[in-house]
């Protein structure tokens, strides 16, 4: 009976990782340090003292409301490098980068 007793234990653990795991898992791989993001930035623009875009490697480009302190990931939607920035107000705005790459925004990046 102790035999059988240790096996339920274990059934039991077993079955709640297994529930646990499928809960709070995730798929791929998601950044963590440093946060937004770890890409080289090569130009960062501020068409007013609070809003500003900065631009990288890999497509990325950033956005700041507070002058910033903080910064949101925002999506290029190019892996190509991004080497410069420049908003007209803060939806309007243009950036280039490796390959010819030419983005332009009407929303701020939205």
């Amino acid at each position: 009976m102790k035999i059988f007793k240790n096996y339920s234990f274990i059934i039991i653990i077993s079955l709640s990782l297994i529930f646990f795991s499928s809960i709070v898992g995730q798929e791929g791989w998601y950044w963590q340090n440093p946060l937004p993001q770890g890409n080289n930035l090569h130009d960062v623009f501020f068409p007013f003292s609070n809003i500003g875009w900065a631009v990288g490697d890999y497509g990325t480009i950033l956005y700041s409301d507070n002058g910033g302190a903080s910064w949101v990931l925002q999506n290029s939607g190019t892996k190509n490098p991004l080497y410069s920035v420049y908003f007209t107000d803060a939806y309007n705005g243009w950036v280039v980068g490796l390959y010819g790459t030419i983005l332009h925004t009407t929303d701020g990046g939205w």
